[in-house]
């Protein structure tokens, strides 16, 4: 079946040429279309340092954030690495700096359930989980020291010039990105889960199910973690654990092409694979959604790994490369719903590959695949577990039409598909069956000059640009037949994520894990041309260097923009770096954190407040009772619960809840269009009937404000029931 589609038959100079000047042609071309899109006039505005006039103070904050995030990785490194030599105390499984690299990620798995446990336990307050990191922190030292022993100082090798280009091009992003992952959380999807969960658990001191916020039951593998490190650090510290995933990547992509130039029968480039790592991180939006509190990056860290693993164990089949390949699959299980589906599929293509081994039998690859596949779910089964016993509905808020329970309605379901499917480029005048293949073939220029279509993260021109070298210089290959099958996994690899990603939730950040694999196959390809003439190797450095020099350039530009509207990135990074106040930064970023801080401050201990049109409950220190924006809107679910206003009012005054903060700037935004409808008529009534106007304070009225701010005034107002 190979021998088909792949074979040692050389193609001719002419075709090969041929394809070399096509991509370097439509490289040009992308490269001219992205230029133009740059505001270069950016670096003429005199009030770029704006944000760094005020009083420097020492950033305290940002200290603390780093020390708690950096431990947080050492120690989840050092239990990868203990792991490790456990499995294997006299061979090596891996090269000291693979087994280095994979190790965080196998120690995360362990450390999350750990930290999940205490949690369930209900011991998950902040002095707990400050012991619980000391404990760990210790305990992996172990781990490194174990790793140290065996480790075998290589020969020394001096550095290229594509080497040394790399290195600077590396330590120009990260000198702006750790910063920015040292700034104030304010980031949507961590203001409402991703953060905004482990801390109400942390001021809970406990793990519980938080109503209507479905998306905190998601796989909580990087939350828990985020957790160890806020409990320690503050939620910055969140971000920095999360930003370590950006050089763990990295390094996934230089060790996969590495191997991949081995199995290519080429000789290995550092060089090629060093700028592939360094292309990834100069992607503009990479690098600033490292320093967000998401999990993005822990899944292009695990699905990079079970790539990487899972080639290598086709490549040199054992068990404890299989054990390894199990860690990487609970942890992207552990991380993201949908690497079931995709993992699942890939772990299939993985096992065919496997039964097609002439070095053992089909009884051991057998026994193999159960092993890897078994491992992962038992490890990842606790975060479903979880959730089926909180729901019934073990993907809880997913496949609601299959499980009853949660808060999650059919309602919601539909409104968050609606939101999900308005995402990508849509050819709506064609039928869907002849709509959908040419929506797909266009979709890697469709996200690099349409980012809008794609929730605005900017890919830059790296990945487009990439897939055209790659394509081109996979003609100068020749893969050796013992390599085939690791050829066609890789392979598979890249096309099924990318056909994953156009079926499902199309943003340009979930095509990271995608885009990274792709980096690889280019680095291989541009390897590869090494051997055509210094003609062609001349050609596709210049390319590939001003791709990934306009790369820099947007990503510097988007960094140190000025926003005339609100804070920018420069902004979070002064604030960072102690030449803006935390809370003058969080004031101006966040319009509502002024009520939340005067709840923190005033609130008595156990009262909590109602959010309503506010979606976000980050920096609201005092219990709260709030909706996820795709979850039935507040105060919906208490008018099912009460007949009337004032009974509403008095069930909530029963449930201790004393104060109401009504965003009404924004709940404006999506009034009509996402509030509205999923309200009934009745209901739509009550509601607009329910709060006060302006400042009233008649004696009749059951809901007093108390606190009003906002632009226009009393956009944002604070009552509190009586």
């Amino acid at each position: 079946m190979f021998n088909l589609v792949m074979t040692n038959r050389p193609v001719t100079s002419l075709a090969r040429y041929a394809a070399l000047l096509i991509a370097l042609a439509l490289s040009a071309a992308v490269l001219i279309m992205q230029a133009r899109d740059i505001n270069w006039g950016i670096w003429l505005i005199r009030d770029v340092g704006g944000p760094w006039r005020g009083d420097w103070h020492f950033p305290t904050e940002s200290l603390f954030a780093l020390a708690a995030g950096a431990a947080v990785l050492f120690t989840i490194t050092g239990i990868g690495l203990t792991i490790i030599h456990f499995l294997s105390p006299r061979r090596r499984i891996f090269a000291p700096i693979e087994t280095l690299v994979l190790s965080p990620l196998i120690g995360a798995v362990p450390v999350s359930l750990l930290a999940l446990a205490v949690g369930l336990a209900g011991l998950a307050s902040r002095a707990n989980m400050r012991a619980l990191l000391v404990f760990l922190f210790v305990s992996s030292a172990a781990g490194w020291g174990l790793w140290f022993h065996r480790r075998r100082p290589g020969p020394k090798r001096t550095i290229s010039s594509l080497q040394l280009f790399s290195i600077v091009l590396i330590l120009i992003v990260f000198a702006l990105a750790i910063p920015y992952a040292l700034s104030p959380v304010v980031q949507s999807d961590a203001l409402r889960y991703h953060v905004a969960a482990p801390a109400e658990w942390l001021r809970d001191g406990r793990i519980h199910y938080l109503p209507h916020q479905a998306f905190s039951n998601f796989p909580f593998l990087g939350e828990m973690l985020f957790m160890l490190a806020m409990a320690a650090g503050g939620y910055e510290a969140a971000q920095v654990v999360h930003f370590g995933m950006l050089p763990v990547s990295m390094s996934l992509i230089f060790l996969l092409a590495l191997r991949w130039m081995r199995w290519s029968g080429i000789r290995k480039s550092p060089g090629h694979a060093l700028a592939a790592a360094a292309a990834f991180a100069a992607s503009p939006s990479v690098a600033i959604l490292a320093g967000w509190a998401f999990i993005d990056l822990f899944v292009v860290a695990y699905f990079l790994a079970f790539t990487l693993v899972g080639a290598a164990s086709l490549a040199r089949p054992g068990r404890r490369r299989c054990v390894i390949l199990g860690f990487m699959i609970a942890g992207a299980l552990s991380v993201k719903y949908t690497m079931l589906a995709l993992i699942g599929l890939l772990g299939l293509i993985w096992f065919a590959l496997n039964l097609k081994s002439s070095i053992v039998n089909r009884q051991s690859s057998i026994a193999r695949a159960l092993l890897a596949g078994l491992l992962g779910l038992a490890l990842a089964s606790p975060w479903y577990l979880r959730n089926a016993a909180w729901t019934g509905n073990p993907v809880y808020p997913l496949a609601i039409k299959h499980f009853d329970g949660g808060d999650w309605t059919a309602a919601e379901e539909k409104f968050y598909m609606e939101k999900a499917g308005e995402k990508g480029f849509k050819i709506s005048s064609w039928p869907r069956p002849i709509a959908a293949p040419v929506e797909f073939l266009a979709s890697p220029y469709q996200a690099t000059f349409r980012p809008d279509l794609f929730e605005n993260h900017i890919l830059g021109p790296l990945p487009l640009i990439a897939l055209l070298v790659a394509l081109a210089g996979s003609l100068s290959l020749r893969t050796q037949h013992s390599g085939l099958r690791t050829q066609w996994f890789l392979y598979l690899v890249l096309v099924i994520s990318w056909v994953f990603w156009f079926a499902t939730y199309q943003s340009s950040r979930m095509l990271f894990p995608t885009i990274a694999i792709l980096l690889a196959w280019a680095a291989v390809a541009c390897a590869g041309w090494e051997r055509a003439g210094t003609a062609a190797m001349l050609a596709i450095r210049a390319v590939a260097g001003a791709a990934i020099l306009l790369s820099l350039a947007l990503y510097v530009t988007f960094m140190l923009m000025p926003n005339g509207r609100g804070s920018s990135n420069a902004d979070a990074l002064a604030t960072a770096l102690g030449f803006q106040k935390r809370d003058v930064y969080l004031a101006h970023t966040l319009p509502y954190w002024q009520s939340a801080h005067w709840l923190s401050r005033h609130a008595a201990p156990g009262e909590k407040a109602l959010l309503i049109g506010e979606y976000r409950p980050l920096y609201f220190d005092l219990p709260i009772v709030v909706s996820d924006f795709f979850d039935t809107p507040q105060p919906v679910p208490w008018f099912r619960r009460a007949p009337t206003n004032d009974a509403m009012l008095d069930l909530l005054l029963a449930n201790n809840v004393r104060y109401i903060f009504y965003n009404r700037y924004e709940l404006n935004q999506y009034y009509k269009m996402y509030f509205v409808p999923r309200l009934q008529p009745g209901q739509i009534r009550r509601f607009e009937a329910l709060l006060p106007t302006g400042n009233e304070t008649r004696a009749d009225l059951r809901l007093v404000p108390i606190d009003s701010h906002g632009t226009p005034p009393n956009d944002m107002i604070l009552y509190r029931i009586r």
